[in-house]
């Protein structure tokens, strides 16, 4: 089966958010990467994009990062 248009993944959005977390180290990349993947599987399952942001912001609180 076919993923939706708006589903389909682009390589600009995995390597700009890596590129950015590698600046710090690569322990943090790799977590992102992760956490990305976990993100992306939220937004996919509920098919709203509500469902990624929401996730990021409760990991962000409650590890303190922002």
């Amino acid at each position: 089966m076919e993923a939706a248009r708006w589903a389909r993944p682009t390589r600009r959005d995995h390597d700009l958010p890596w590129a950015a977390h590698a600046s710090w180290s690569l322990l943090n990349a790799v977590r992102a990467t992760f956490s990305g993947i976990g993100y992306g599987s939220a937004t996919l399952l509920t098919r709203s994009l509500w469902a990624g942001i929401l996730a990021h912001a409760l990991y962000n609180r409650a590890t303190a990062i922002g």
